[in-house]
């Protein structure tokens, strides 16, 4: 998850990597209803998020999707944010503390793995390579 101002240097070191791990990506993306089901049986929310976090998922879905997005969404820990769209896969975590949010986000993230399109944004697969190596 990029939480800062991406710098030149940044950009030149995913290319990198990206080049140097482009051939050995696969598409391994699950499902938005796999990626439910994980995040519910991993982390244990214990209610629904407000209508108006569900209303921001949906307007960001479908922004990034072509299906209409269909939103499953969560509180973690009282101020954790999590919304899933079980279409699409897309997935949206918020929290004032950055760090709680990262660890989730980055977790889901590995966990729904790469499309097509996601292993030929040298940005997301660089990114998605350098969480596997962690």
């Amino acid at each position: 998850m990029i939480t800062t101002e991406v710098t030149s240097e940044q950009i030149e070191n995913w290319k990198k990597i990206y080049s140097e791990n482009k051939n050995n990506l696969v598409v391994n993306r699950i499902s938005g209803k796999e990626l439910n089901d994980y995040f519910v049986e991993k982390y244990h929310p214990t209610k629904e998020a407000p209508s108006q976090f569900v209303d921001t998922v949906i307007l960001n879905a479908k922004e990034n999707g072509k299906q209409e997005p269909i939103i499953s969404a969560y509180i973690l820990a009282g101020n954790i944010y999590v919304g899933i769209d079980l279409n699409t896969g897309f997935f949206q975590v918020e929290c004032e503390d950055i760090n709680k949010m990262k660890i989730i986000w980055d977790d889901l993230f590995i966990v729904r793995g790469l499309s097509e399109e996601d292993i030929e944004n040298f940005v997301i697969a660089a990114q998605y390579i350098l969480l596997q190596n962690k």
